[in-house]
């Protein structure tokens, strides 16, 4: 997965990668801009925007096209 990346999370539906925390270690978290905006998401410190973000581990996401 890389920025840029169309992903789908089961609780939150599909969005984009747009930030990428430790990248290539044990800790790395994505952060994603979901489609669809939610009260429990927020903006990964400005990296998307307000209600529309979350930062997911790997093996929460798949990647569709």
């Amino acid at each position: 997965m890389k920025i840029g990346s169309k992903v789908k999370h089961s609780e939150y539906g599909t969005g984009t990668i747009t930030h990428i925390l430790y990248e290539d270690t044990k800790r790395e978290l994505f952060a994603v801009e979901f489609d669809v905006s939610n009260s429990e998401l927020h903006d990964c410190f400005g990296k998307t925007k307000m209600y529309y973000g979350w930062f997911c581990k790997a093996e929460e996401l798949e990647v569709v096209e």
